[in-house]
């Protein structure tokens, strides 16, 4: 009976869903400047704080921003390249142990990237 409480094998949902929460980390995590801010209580930084979700979209954002003036177009623009990102990581990560490494990679850099990108508009 003691062996068999020892050698409870890992259910399939819970590995495959390993790599959703630490790319997850890793793209949302480099955005965590917003909460350290000296005008921390302000509406300007309230707004990004709203914005954090699809924060990493922000290029994609800042790409279609230029044509287009209406920050409706901006918010979704940056929601639907959030998502496409999140996607495409996580369908590479499930690929194979070498590609998982290689995504998780790609999230750190990519979200780094998009964080500098952000924070230097919000100081603008």
């Amino acid at each position: 009976m003691a062996l068999l409480l020892t050698t409870v094998p890992i259910s399939p949902v819970s590995k495959s869903l390993k790599p959703l929460f630490i790319i997850a980390t890793l793209l949302w995590a480099p955005f965590a400047w917003l909460l350290f801010v000296p005008s921390f209580g302000n509406s300007y930084n309230h707004m990004w704080l709203k914005m954090w979700p699809i924060l990493p979209g922000f290029m994609a954002g800042s790409l279609l921003k230029q044509w287009y003036s209406s920050d409706l177009i901006f918010y979704i623009s940056m929601a639907i390249g959030t998502i496409i990102l999140f996607s495409l990581l996580f369908v590479l990560a499930r690929k194979s142990r070498s590609m998982t490494y290689a995504s998780y990679l790609m999230a750190i850099l990519i979200s780094i990237i998009t964080s500098f990108l952000a924070y230097s508009a919000y100081r603008m």
